[in-house]
């Protein structure tokens, strides 16, 4: 009788945790997003302000940050790519692929590295906080199998897959791929962004599949997982995991593998554009 209660546990530790993921961008509006000496103030509707980092300027001689120019901004999708356009005060005008979460906010121009990263503060009087330190590259991945095309090998590393874009993980098919990970720290989730991601080919997102439907393992608890469905556009969806599965588990190893794909409307190939860890618990 005991056997039978502790195979029904296990089997109802499998099965409760689907997880359906979201991440549009609704926390913009009234988010600071507070970079090393820049910062983006977006206030209702649809109004931004450029932040700069000033020196000991507060009345106590505090550092703080100034508003620089003040804009309008719209978020536009090319092929599920969003892109945000910015029409400043002086007349000038800023577009940037924007990709991110409700903790932080990457800005890339036509190059490939970000041109802006910045982390999220719900107050002004938040800025203190270090920026840094809070988003990291993975250690270690591998996968399954990898795509090869030529000269070209479309590998699972934490170069090609880290905060950059224009540079991903391609895999033929994709459905019972894998992905191995090990982090730098122990944590409570990460950080995931899907598909072919490219600033100046935003059709490669969908000409190629992406991941729809992942299970996320623990190497140390195999019976424990949590199954997730991925919102079909870039930006970086957080993979929580609940609070059952972090008591007495090393987050350090963890198995992503891909239940169900997004299918490419040219390519049969499946692609992952970032993975980032997190220092936070």
């Amino acid at each position: 009788m005991k056997q039978k209660k502790l195979v029904f546990f296990f089997i109802l530790i499998n099965t409760i945790f689907i997880t359906k993921l979201s991440a549009q961008f609704f926390f913009l509006n009234d988010g600071h997003y507070i970079g090393r000496e820049t910062g983006y103030r977006f206030i209702e509707p649809n109004i931004v302000h450029l932040m700069e980092y000033k020196w000991g300027t507060s009345f106590y001689g505090i550092d703080t940050y100034e508003i620089a120019k003040t804009g309008r901004y719209t978020i536009v999708y090319d092929n599920n790519v969003p892109f945000i356009n910015i029409q400043w005060d002086n007349n000038t005008s800023d577009r940037y692929l924007i990709l991110a979460t409700g903790e932080f906010l990457c800005l890339y121009n036509n190059n490939s590295d970000p041109y802006f990263f910045g982390r999220k503060y719900d107050h002004p009087w938040d800025y203190g906080l270090p920026w840094y330190g809070h988003i990291i590259d993975m250690v270690n991945i591998t996968a399954s199998s990898i795509l090869r095309e030529g000269n070209i090998i479309y590998a699972a590393t934490p170069e090609r897959l880290g905060i950059r874009i224009n540079s991903v993980w391609a895999v033929e098919g994709g459905e019972n791929e894998k992905l191995f990970i090990t982090t730098q720290v122990q944590t409570g989730h990460f950080y995931l962004s899907i598909g072919y991601v490219h600033f100046s080919r935003p059709y490669l997102y969908l000409e190629n599949s992406r991941p729809k439907r992942i299970r996320v393992f623990f190497l140390d608890y195999p019976t424990n997982y949590v199954d997730y469905e991925l919102e079909d556009n870039p930006n970086y969806q957080t993979i929580d995991f609940p609070i059952v599965l972090k008591q007495g588990i090393n987050r350090q190893n963890i198995v992503i593998e891909i239940l169900e794909i997004y299918p490419g409307t040219r390519y049969n190939h499946t692609c992952v554009n970032s993975i980032l860890g997190s220092w936070s618990q």
